[in-house]
């Protein structure tokens, strides 16, 4: 049975209770919840689906966050990382050229994407979806990849009576990109 991929949309949404942001910022190490040391959260967030997620050829992902309780102000998303951690790619005896890599493997709205000289690939939030990040995967992506993708969001939080301040976090799960097409529909 053949799968129709129009409107086929992979959504995973990370939720997170600001309780639990509240206490790891009150207990972490202060030097911690910066751009450049964000306090890591992968532990704090539920995954729907909770599992490795597969992406399909020419199927299109939304990755999003969303808080238990409602917060004002609302959380950001600053960037996704993403990373190909496969075998394969990390050969040394076959290097893959990584601007080549990520132009196989997904499509993304433009001016929201860079290449870093480490290969990784960043992806940012637009002004109108802050909390959603979007892209597809190219309809004729050829071989399987596993990556691993760092969620980076901030969210303004006051604590102990003090001026409100930004402080970052990280989620880091895991995904398999798939040559194939998805299962049937059911």
């Amino acid at each position: 049975m053949e799968t129709s991929l129009e409107n086929l949309t992979k959504t995973i949404t990370f939720t997170i209770k600001k309780k639990f942001l509240t206490e790891a910022v009150d207990n972490f190490d202060l030097s911690m919840g910066t751009i450049f040391k964000p306090f890591p959260v992968t532990s704090l967030a539920e995954i729907t689906p909770p599992k490795l997620n597969t992406f399909y050829k020419g199927q299109s992902i939304e990755i999003g966050l969303s808080f238990e309780l409602e917060s004002n102000p609302s959380p950001k998303i600053v960037y996704c990382k993403i990373q190909n951690i496969g075998k394969k790619y990390n050969n040394e005896n076959d290097p893959i050229d990584p601007y080549t890599m990520w132009e196989n493997i997904f499509s993304t709205s433009t001016g929201t994407t860079t290449i870093a000289p480490d290969g990784s690939l960043y992806i940012k939030a637009t002004a109108n979806t802050p909390n959603v990040l979007k892209m597809s995967v190219v309809d004729d992506v050829s071989k399987d990849y596993f990556i691993s993708y760092s969620i980076i969001f901030s969210l303004k939080m006051k604590l102990n009576g003090n001026a409100f301040k930004d402080y970052y976090f990280i989620i880091d799960p895991l995904a398999k990109i798939s040559s194939n097409h998805p299962p049937a529909l059911k």
